[in-house]
Order: structure tokens, then sequence, then C-alpha cells
């Protein structure tokens, strides 16, 4: 996972009463994929659960295959710093988001339904 941890917090110093910028770029957490959920003989997965470290503002980073560059999922939660939460992508995922940032309702109250990710192997590959 690569994000901004802590927001700019970790990208500053103080020298006296003066803060600086002494670093740029995102922080990467390594980890491993613990669980999916839900885990009893579903087809559906709509969480994926990582034993990676976690932080303020990292919500929305790209959980990705190191091997691959393959985006897996996004970070949504955390719990005790030690723990993540991942929303798993796919195609009819990646759609939905696609849809929403074009019609410019993304940050507007409501919610929209996010279409169930099913963990098959597709026929693309």
């Amino acid at each position: 996972m690569m994000g901004y941890a802590h927001g700019s917090d970790l990208m500053k110093t103080e020298r006296g009463e003066t803060e600086y910028n002494y670093r740029y770029g995102p922080v990467l957490q390594r980890g491993f994929i613990s669980a999916l959920a839900p885990f009893d003989q579903a087809e559906i997965v709509t969480r994926v659960l990582l034993d990676i470290r976690s932080a303020t503002f990292m919500s929305g980073s790209p959980v990705f295959d190191p091997t691959s560059g393959t985006v897996l999922g996004l970070h949504n939660a955390g719990h005790d710093h030690a723990v993540s939460f991942a929303i798993p992508l796919d195609a009819d995922r990646l759609a939905l988001f696609r849809n929403i940032a074009q019609e410019g309702t993304l940050g507007t109250s409501g919610s929209t339904a996010l279409p169930p990710v099913a963990m098959k192997p597709s026929v693309d590959g």
C-alpha cells in the first residue's frame, strides 16, 4: 500500500521556530492479505483484511501486488494501526467509479451502492 500517512506531517521537520520540508512523496507499507470477507463459501468478496500498518490519511491509497504493480483494491479503514481493510477492485467497480467521477457526483452527500466483487478468474486474465 502506498499513500501519505499522517498527511504532510511526516514530510516536515522543525528547526527552531521554522518548519521545513525535508522529504517528498508517499510512504510505502508492505504486508499480506490475511483474510477475505465474507469467508464462508462466498463467491462475492466485499472486504479484504490486510496485516499492514495503517495511519490517518491513508484511505484511498492503492493496495497493489508488488510483483506486477496490479492494483488489487483501495485502502478504506484501519484498526489499531496494525490491521487494515481494503475494498477489492474489479472492472465493474472501476466503471462505477469512472461514471461517478464523470457525472461530478464525487464528494456529494448520499450513498452509492457498490457492486459486489466476484473473486473468480476472468477469461481476460
